[in-house]
């Protein structure tokens, strides 16, 4: 295969190896329709951006700690 074949495989297979990486059962991946992909990747995009959040938060208020900010 040549570079951009492989990336191109890549690019197809991405959003399901991803969602089964991320917990959801290989077999709901293999048997859901289209639309129900883009509600699992929804799920998915929702929840990363909560966990950026999150973890975006905690680290400002330890550095604010770790300053002499208030606990």
């Amino acid at each position: 295969m040549t570079s951009q074949e492989i990336k191109n495989r890549a690019n197809q297979l991405e959003r399901s190896v991803r969602l089964v990486m991320h917990g959801v059962p290989e077999e709901w991946v293999d048997r859901a329709t289209e639309d129900q992909l883009e509600i699992l990747w929804e799920i998915y995009v929702r929840d990363q951006k909560d966990k950026f959040e999150i973890t975006s938060n905690a680290n400002a208020n330890g550095i604010g700690i770790a300053f002499g900010g208030k606990k």
